[in-house]
């Protein structure tokens, strides 16, 4: 028991919020993995109070380090581990009820993970629910389902601030990145600056371009460079060949081509 603080089971509760269990973890003494292939049927907050350790999702492995709070939903597949040479501590509590709907609204069925830059608030309210729960004074399950009630509203802001300011960036970031292209049409497409701009990976970027443009980056260039090419042929002299160059084509045949395949006409069609 000197390592773990326990009370109550595993539970569903329908009225506003129930704490089934809550503890600390001192994860010194070997390497632990931990896999409930069905989850559990109440909430799970898992926080990285020292140390670091492990999650698994889908097959994708990621880290959690000091400050990291997992939060996993009912009946989510849960699997982390970690190790006997990082001396971890950490702070775990299973709860339920009507309250936890902010949290459900904000995770559709999936784990999250948050980091606190300054977790001094959220740490300390654990810590006061942890020791309720091992004195058991008077009204002990009452406090402790009040600090859980604050945790809930330190972790629903803290959803909430990190969606405003991922949409926040994303959008500035694309809106950046579709004057960048149009002006730079001519140029090779590069995801990588793009993806900085909006300040989320390669791969994160590609996925939200195309759902917020419709399509993906490579594609919406050339929509940009066909649209331009159009207006060059029809309200300029400028040749095919030079139009293509102009647009980001050095190979002629290659801009005919592609030109044709996407308009239903050759390039020579807009300037007639």
């Amino acid at each position: 028991m000197e390592n773990q603080i326990i009370y109550n089971s595993e539970s569903v509760f329908d009225g506003p919020l129930k704490v089934n269990s809550c503890g600390i973890q001192h994860l010194s003494l070997k390497d632990y993995d931990t896999l409930r292939k069905n989850g559990r049927v109440d909430y799970t907050f898992l926080y990285i109070q020292k140390g670091r350790g492990s999650y698994e999702v889908n097959g994708e492995t990621f880290s959690l380090e000091q400050g990291d709070l997992l939060i996993y939903p009912p009946k989510t597949r849960q699997h982390f581990s970690f190790k006997q040479i990082d001396d971890t501590t950490s702070f775990w509590s299973h709860f339920s009820g009507e309250y936890c709907d902010m949290l459900g609204l904000k995770l559709g069925g999936e784990p999250a993970k948050i980091h606190f830059e300054n977790s001094s608030h959220f740490e300390s309210t654990f810590k006061r629910m942890i020791t309720a729960c091992y004195l058991k004074a008077t009204h002990w399950k009452i406090a402790c389902e009040g600090y859980q009630m604050v945790l809930l509203s330190i972790v629903a802001n803290e959803l909430a601030s990190n969606a405003e300011k991922s949409y926040r960036l994303n959008n500035k970031g694309l809106e950046t990145v579709l004057t960048q292209m149009y002006f730079n049409l001519h140029l090779p497409i590069d995801i990588d600056h793009y993806a900085k701009l909006c300040n989320v990976s390669r791969d994160r970027f590609a996925h939200i371009f195309k759902e917020k443009i419709g399509m993906p980056p490579y594609r919406y260039q050339l929509k940009l460079r066909i649209e331009r090419a159009i207006d060059l042929l029809q309200n300029t002299d400028i040749s095919v060949s030079e139009c293509a160059r102009v647009v980001g084509f050095e190979n002629v045949s290659y801009f005919c081509r592609i030109f044709k395949k996407v308009t239903g006409n050759s390039p020579s069609y807009y300037k007639k």
